[in-house]
């Protein structure tokens, strides 16, 4: 009896971990099967948008009318954030978005897969776990986009190097976010 208990409760266990495993794998699947890498050049372009330009690294990007612009050049690098609310401190909140650009500085050369592998193993506050990565063409270079579970969020982020020296990085929402198809519309917008 107490054999036929032992096996039933083993039993139980594989199944119940079975299906939490298999609940796990395919929450992170969908999100990445869901993300539309391939169709950043086919998605619409952003209605209703005004465009930044950048003098110092020669790009434009376009982004919706009644976001707020702020800029900041300073000894740490470039960086231009987009908000779809006057933000008034460093959270993010709920059901709105903030899509940032920032440059960095290419100090080897690399191409932008190493770039993006020693970012992650080099910079101090990436803490997340990529759940999807793709190259893709993004103002006609060759760039990286990934899907990053992050701590305490999931975001998406963009590399796209500027010629040899630096690298741009635009971060925004999950995909699967109310503005994740901003997010992409405005990296479909990108001209460098």
């Amino acid at each position: 009896m107490k054999k036929t208990i032992t096996y039933a409760i083993v039993i139980i266990l594989l199944i119940a971990g079975g299906w939490i495993i298999k609940n796990a794998t395919s929450e992170n699947s969908d999100v990445a099967k869901d993300f539309p890498f391939e169709s950043i050049n086919s998605i619409n372009d952003l209605e209703n948008s005004k465009l930044y330009t950048s003098k110092i690294f020669n790009f434009r990007i376009s982004y919706p009318e009644n976001w707020i612009v702020s800029s900041n050049e300073n000894e740490v690098g470039y960086n231009v954030s987009f908000s779809s609310i006057e933000l008034t401190e460093p959270r993010i909140p709920n059901n709105e978005a903030k899509i940032e650009i920032n440059i960095i500085e290419n100090k080897n050369k690399n191409n932008i897969n190493e770039w993006v592998e020693n970012f992650h193993n080099e910079d101090p506050f990436f803490q997340g776990q990529i759940s999807a990565s793709k190259e893709i063409l993004i103002a006609d270079k060759s760039a990286k986009i990934e899907i990053i579970n992050g701590n305490p969020i999931n975001y998406s982020a963009a590399y796209i190097p500027l010629g040899n020296d630096y690298i741009m990085i635009i971060t925004g929402p999950e995909i699967q976010s109310k503005y994740g198809e901003t997010f992409l519309k405005m990296l479909k917008s990108l001209t460098l």
